[in-house]
Protein backbone atom coordinates (compact mmCIF):
# COMPACT_ATOMS: atom_id res chain seq x y z
CA UNK A 1 0.00 0.00 0.00
CA UNK A 2 1.32 3.32 -1.15
CA UNK A 3 1.97 5.48 2.01
CA UNK A 4 0.61 8.66 1.78
CA UNK A 5 1.90 12.26 3.29
CA UNK A 6 0.06 14.94 4.79
CA UNK A 7 2.03 18.28 5.76
CA UNK A 8 2.61 18.65 9.55
CA UNK A 9 0.89 21.19 11.36
CA UNK A 10 2.73 23.23 14.04
CA UNK A 11 1.68 25.50 16.57
CA UNK A 12 3.51 28.39 15.87
CA UNK A 13 3.97 32.07 18.27
CA UNK A 14 2.31 34.48 16.70
CA UNK A 15 5.10 36.56 17.47
CA UNK A 16 7.14 34.40 15.03
CA UNK A 17 4.58 35.03 12.22
CA UNK A 18 4.50 37.45 9.65
CA UNK A 19 2.63 38.32 6.75
CA UNK A 20 3.82 38.65 2.98
CA UNK A 21 5.32 42.15 2.38
CA UNK A 22 3.96 41.78 -1.22
CA UNK A 23 0.42 40.82 -0.18
CA UNK A 24 -1.79 42.98 -2.54
CA UNK A 25 -4.95 41.58 -0.81
CA UNK A 26 -6.62 44.36 1.55
CA UNK A 27 -8.81 43.52 4.26
CA UNK A 28 -11.44 46.46 5.41
CA UNK A 29 -12.30 47.27 9.31
CA UNK A 30 -15.77 45.16 8.48
CA UNK A 31 -13.70 42.00 7.34
CA UNK A 32 -11.22 42.13 9.86
CA UNK A 33 -13.95 42.42 13.00
CA UNK A 34 -16.00 39.98 10.87
CA UNK A 35 -12.70 37.55 10.84
CA UNK A 36 -12.05 38.20 14.95
CA UNK A 37 -16.00 37.12 15.48
CA UNK A 38 -15.47 33.94 13.34
CA UNK A 39 -12.70 33.14 14.71
CA UNK A 40 -14.32 33.49 18.87
CA UNK A 41 -17.19 31.27 17.10
CA UNK A 42 -15.95 28.84 15.43
CA UNK A 43 -11.98 28.48 16.57
CA UNK A 44 -9.08 28.80 13.99
CA UNK A 45 -10.70 26.18 11.04
CA UNK A 46 -7.41 25.90 9.51
CA UNK A 47 -3.75 26.54 9.19
CA UNK A 48 -1.91 29.67 7.76
CA UNK A 49 0.49 28.53 5.31
CA UNK A 50 3.72 29.44 5.54
CA UNK A 51 6.54 29.82 2.86
CA UNK A 52 9.42 27.61 4.74
CA UNK A 53 12.44 29.53 2.90
CA UNK A 54 11.16 32.82 3.89
CA UNK A 55 9.02 32.60 6.95
CA UNK A 56 6.44 34.87 5.26
CA UNK A 57 2.71 33.82 5.44
CA UNK A 58 1.06 33.66 2.11
CA UNK A 59 -2.16 32.34 2.67
CA UNK A 60 -4.36 33.91 6.32
CA UNK A 61 -3.10 36.95 6.15
CA UNK A 62 -6.35 38.72 7.61
CA UNK A 63 -6.48 35.48 9.88
CA UNK A 64 -3.42 36.40 10.93
CA UNK A 65 -4.05 39.99 11.47
CA UNK A 66 -7.30 39.39 13.39
CA UNK A 67 -5.63 36.63 15.53
CA UNK A 68 -3.11 39.00 16.23
CA UNK A 69 -6.11 41.75 17.36
CA UNK A 70 -7.48 38.95 19.56
CA UNK A 71 -4.55 37.99 21.23
CA UNK A 72 -4.15 42.08 22.40
CA UNK A 73 -7.24 41.60 23.41
CA UNK A 74 -6.84 39.02 25.50
CA UNK A 75 -9.44 36.70 23.58
CA UNK A 76 -6.92 34.25 21.61
CA UNK A 77 -5.64 31.88 24.22
CA UNK A 78 -9.31 30.47 24.79
CA UNK A 79 -9.85 29.52 21.06
CA UNK A 80 -9.74 26.15 20.04
CA UNK A 81 -8.06 24.67 16.44
CA UNK A 82 -8.87 20.98 17.22
CA UNK A 83 -11.30 19.94 20.27
CA UNK A 84 -8.99 20.25 23.34
CA UNK A 85 -6.34 22.23 22.03
CA UNK A 86 -6.57 25.89 22.60
CA UNK A 87 -4.36 28.14 20.64
CA UNK A 88 -2.83 30.40 23.75
CA UNK A 89 -0.15 32.50 21.92
CA UNK A 90 0.41 30.41 18.68
CA UNK A 91 -1.22 29.90 15.33
CA UNK A 92 -1.74 26.66 13.36
CA UNK A 93 1.04 26.79 9.97
CA UNK A 94 1.70 24.54 7.40
CA UNK A 95 5.42 25.11 6.08
CA UNK A 96 5.63 24.94 2.08
CA UNK A 97 8.31 24.68 0.07
CA UNK A 98 7.89 27.41 -2.19
CA UNK A 99 10.27 29.09 -5.00
CA UNK A 100 9.68 33.06 -4.42
CA UNK A 101 7.95 32.94 -7.76
CA UNK A 102 5.61 30.34 -6.26
CA UNK A 103 4.73 32.12 -3.56
CA UNK A 104 4.03 35.34 -5.13
CA UNK A 105 1.57 33.49 -7.20
CA UNK A 106 0.36 31.99 -4.30
CA UNK A 107 -0.87 34.96 -3.13
CA UNK A 108 -2.45 35.75 -6.25
CA UNK A 109 -4.12 32.39 -6.18
CA UNK A 110 -5.10 31.95 -2.83
CA UNK A 111 -7.16 35.21 -2.85
CA UNK A 112 -8.75 35.03 -6.57
CA UNK A 113 -9.90 31.15 -6.58
CA UNK A 114 -11.53 31.99 -3.69
CA UNK A 115 -13.76 34.25 -5.29
CA UNK A 116 -14.49 32.48 -8.74
CA UNK A 117 -17.15 30.59 -7.17
CA UNK A 118 -21.07 31.09 -6.81
CA UNK A 119 -24.09 31.43 -4.79
CA UNK A 120 -27.51 29.66 -4.99
CA UNK A 121 -29.54 32.54 -3.68
CA UNK A 122 -33.17 30.64 -2.74
CA UNK A 123 -30.35 28.34 -1.27
CA UNK A 124 -28.76 30.76 0.78
CA UNK A 125 -31.93 32.42 2.28
CA UNK A 126 -33.56 29.07 2.99
CA UNK A 127 -30.40 28.87 5.37
CA UNK A 128 -30.61 32.12 6.70
CA UNK A 129 -34.18 31.78 7.35
CA UNK A 130 -33.58 28.46 9.01
CA UNK A 131 -30.79 30.24 11.43
CA UNK A 132 -32.37 32.95 11.76
CA UNK A 133 -35.24 30.65 13.59
CA UNK A 134 -32.93 29.20 16.17
CA UNK A 135 -31.68 33.16 17.24
CA UNK A 136 -28.30 32.84 15.36
CA UNK A 137 -26.18 35.29 15.02
CA UNK A 138 -26.73 35.72 10.95
CA UNK A 139 -23.57 38.07 11.02
CA UNK A 140 -21.65 35.24 12.02
CA UNK A 141 -22.17 33.60 8.35
CA UNK A 142 -19.72 36.16 7.36
CA UNK A 143 -22.43 38.08 5.49
CA UNK A 144 -22.86 42.20 6.50
CA UNK A 145 -26.04 43.35 7.50
CA UNK A 146 -26.33 45.20 4.25
CA UNK A 147 -26.49 42.18 2.13
CA UNK A 148 -28.53 40.12 4.97
CA UNK A 149 -31.38 42.27 5.20
CA UNK A 150 -32.21 42.49 1.25
CA UNK A 151 -31.31 38.48 0.76
CA UNK A 152 -33.79 38.19 3.95
CA UNK A 153 -36.44 40.40 3.14
CA UNK A 154 -36.45 38.80 -0.62
CA UNK A 155 -36.32 42.44 -2.30
CA UNK A 156 -33.66 41.65 -4.36
CA UNK A 157 -33.13 38.81 -6.45
CA UNK A 158 -30.20 38.52 -9.12
CA UNK A 159 -31.37 37.84 -12.22
CA UNK A 160 -34.68 39.27 -11.69
CA UNK A 161 -34.95 41.90 -13.84
CA UNK A 162 -38.11 42.12 -15.46
CA UNK A 163 -38.93 41.06 -19.12
CA UNK A 164 -37.07 41.25 -22.11
CA UNK A 165 -38.64 44.14 -23.61
CA UNK A 166 -37.23 46.65 -21.32
CA UNK A 167 -33.85 45.18 -20.48
CA UNK A 168 -33.00 42.95 -22.95
CA UNK A 169 -32.94 40.45 -20.07
CA UNK A 170 -34.88 36.88 -20.35
CA UNK A 171 -37.40 37.07 -17.76
CA UNK A 172 -36.60 34.59 -14.85
CA UNK A 173 -33.18 34.72 -16.02
CA UNK A 174 -30.26 33.40 -13.29
CA UNK A 175 -27.25 35.47 -12.65
CA UNK A 176 -24.75 33.93 -10.27
CA UNK A 177 -22.43 36.36 -8.62
CA UNK A 178 -19.28 35.77 -6.39
CA UNK A 179 -19.44 37.21 -2.92
CA UNK A 180 -17.94 40.21 -3.83
CA UNK A 181 -20.16 41.26 -6.90
CA UNK A 182 -22.98 40.39 -5.15
CA UNK A 183 -22.08 43.13 -2.27
CA UNK A 184 -21.05 45.89 -4.95
CA UNK A 185 -24.55 45.44 -6.40
CA UNK A 186 -26.79 45.23 -3.57
CA UNK A 187 -24.65 48.41 -2.08
CA UNK A 188 -24.89 50.15 -5.72
CA UNK A 189 -28.56 49.40 -6.00
CA UNK A 190 -29.22 50.29 -2.37
CA UNK A 191 -27.56 53.99 -2.86
CA UNK A 192 -29.66 54.49 -6.70
CA UNK A 193 -32.59 53.77 -4.13
CA UNK A 194 -31.53 55.62 -1.04
CA UNK A 195 -34.22 58.90 -1.99
CA UNK A 196 -35.98 56.95 -4.06
CA UNK A 197 -37.76 53.90 -1.87
CA UNK A 198 -40.46 53.95 -5.10
CA UNK A 199 -38.06 52.54 -7.18
CA UNK A 200 -37.84 49.25 -8.24
CA UNK A 201 -34.32 47.89 -7.95
CA UNK A 202 -34.58 46.27 -11.44
CA UNK A 203 -34.64 49.97 -12.69
CA UNK A 204 -31.79 50.94 -10.19
CA UNK A 205 -29.70 47.97 -11.82
CA UNK A 206 -30.74 49.27 -15.10
CA UNK A 207 -29.71 53.21 -14.04
CA UNK A 208 -26.40 51.77 -12.82
CA UNK A 209 -25.53 49.96 -15.93
CA UNK A 210 -26.46 52.81 -18.32
CA UNK A 211 -24.54 55.33 -16.41
CA UNK A 212 -21.35 53.13 -16.76
CA UNK A 213 -21.87 52.47 -20.28
CA UNK A 214 -22.37 56.42 -20.75
CA UNK A 215 -18.92 56.46 -19.20
CA UNK A 216 -19.59 59.27 -16.85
Amino acid sequence: MKRTQTAAVKLVPLAQLKAHPRNPRRHDRGEIDALKASILEYGFTEPLIRQQSSGYVVAGAGRLQAASELAEEGKLARVEFTPGVRLGGCLPVVDKRLTDRQALAYLLADNQLTIRGSWDFPEVQGLLVELRATDFDLTLTGFGQDILDPLMAGTFTPGDFGDESDTGVRAGHVVHFSPDLWATVVLAVNKVRKDRQDMAESKALELICADYLSGS
